[in-house]
């Protein structure tokens, strides 16, 4: 028992869309997996039926090589011992209702319910690792037995609530350092946290660094909005 891990009901690739032109992985991987909650304390199923849009979950493939009740070694590996084969990421997308559509979380909707205590989950797979899973199988030759990994899962298991944003966190500052003018470049190493944050000061700045205009892009909605946040300077525009 683990409140972290469930055995798997079932698991399944559902959708694989067609790569985007230039690109030989598959566009978006879509998989359905099933929990049986019925054995479960409330508090555990809760947790699980808890699982929102873009929580992460781990999908893992074990074939134990000890017998059971059989004890661990503890001065040998322990991997070979539980016969951990695979571990595949997944990012959550919503549970589904009876009919297999996604429940959408909106707060002024109460959820719908649902019969029995199986529970549904859809999920997208990464697309890059899933593309390799597939090569290496058909790479595998006529001659040997090729692995379906996706149909050997039989452990899933989930990340606790505060904890698991880290994606999204990673998503949000990969898109930050990619884009462009949103930092300055006099602020850029200030904004990474390394050099030393009086340089960034425009007393500071190089003369051929200072700027004569500096573009705000959308950071005030018209006129009167920056006249609001300098109410002690004489705010005038100049227009072409």
């Amino acid at each position: 028992w683990a409140r972290m891990g469930m055995r798997l009901d079932n698991f399944e690739v559902v959708d694989v869309a067609r790569p985007n032109i230039g690109e030989h992985k598959p566009a978006r991987v879509r998989a359905d997996f099933t929990v049986d909650l019925q054995h479960q304390r409330p508090d555990v199923r809760d947790d699980w039926t808890g699982l929102r849009l873009h929580d992460v979950v781990f999908f893992v493939a074990v074939s134990p090589t000890l017998a059971r009740g059989e004890r661990y070694d503890a001065d040998t590996p322990f991997v070979p011992q539980v016969g951990l084969k695979y571990v595949r990421g997944a990012e959550v997308i919503g549970m589904l209702d009876d009919d297999g559509r996604v429940i959408e979380e909106l707060a002024y909707q109460p959820k719908p319910r649902i019969r029995g205590w199986k529970r549904t989950f859809r999920v997208w797979l990464d697309p890059s690792q899933y593309q390799l899973d597939v090569d290496a199988g058909a790479g595998a030759g006529a001659g040997a037995r090729a692995e379906d990994v996706y149909s050997q899962f039989n452990i899933v298991m989930r990340r606790r609530p505060q904890e698991n944003n880290f994606k999204a966190v990673l998503e949000t500052i990969r898109d930050l350092m990619n884009a462009q003018a949103v930092v300055p470049d006099w602020l850029h190493d200030v904004f990474l946290g390394y050099s030393d944050p009086a340089a960034a000061h425009y007393r500071q700045l190089p003369a051929q660094t200072q700027l004569a205009e500096l573009d705000f892009n959308d950071t005030f909605l018209d006129a009167d909005h920056v006249r609001e946040c300098f109410p002690q300077y004489d705010v005038q525009v100049a227009t072409e």
